[in-house]
């Protein structure tokens, strides 16, 4: 708009210098025309400002929309590993009912069995130890569960900061630009 008046004022400017002289009585078409052009340089530097923030808030919002598709893509692995990882605790929930099963059948048949006693023992102490190992990796297993869970409340937590974040910075655009508006009516 302003360089569309600029133009119009250039052109009656040359053309009053072509047609006869007309007394204007201490008009000054140059600090008019200076005036203008400084208000038009004004005009085109705050343009440049808010395009070169809208740019920059364009890239922070693709670089929060790639960094969330990354974070949806690794909570879903996440998810599938805490599938994969109850499934495996459930089976090995079974495979020690299962030890438990046999290792009270064996008790009871050394009982029954005195001969064979000894070698029984062996065999349940050695199903003991498998017990035992595998209560311990149940116990890994848990505390893996529980970091996930942690994990994935730390996600949570810091794509509510990046939301709350650029919640914030639209707004001050937003007041920014409605402030520029207002003064640019007045």
């Amino acid at each position: 708009f302003y360089e569309n008046e600029l133009e119009r004022l250039k052109g009656v400017a040359t053309a009053s210098e072509v047609s006869p002289v007309i007394d204007l009585k201490g008009f000054e078409f140059e600090a008019a025309l200076n005036g203008l052009d400084a208000a038009v340089a004004k005009v085109e530097e705050h343009r440049e400002c808010v395009v070169n923030n809208v740019s920059k808030m364009l890239y922070e919002v693709q670089f929060a929309k790639d960094w969330i598709k990354n974070m949806n893509v690794e909570m879903k692995q996440l998810k599938d590993n805490v599938d994969c990882l109850t499934t495996l605790l459930n089976q090995k929930e079974e495979q020690e009912l299962l030890l438990r099963d046999k290792v009270w059948n064996l008790e009871a048949t050394v009982s029954k069995e005195g001969g064979e006693k000894l070698n029984l023992t062996n065999a349940v102490n050695q199903l003991e130890k498998k017990v035992g190992k595998l209560e311990k990796n149940l116990k890994e297993k848990d505390e893996d569960l529980d970091s996930l869970g942690e994990k994935k409340r730390e996600a949570i937590r810091q794509l509510c900061l990046v939301v709350e974040f650029h919640r914030d910075r639209c707004n001050y655009l937003m007041k920014l630009v409605t402030n520029m508006r207002v003064n640019k009516k007045k």
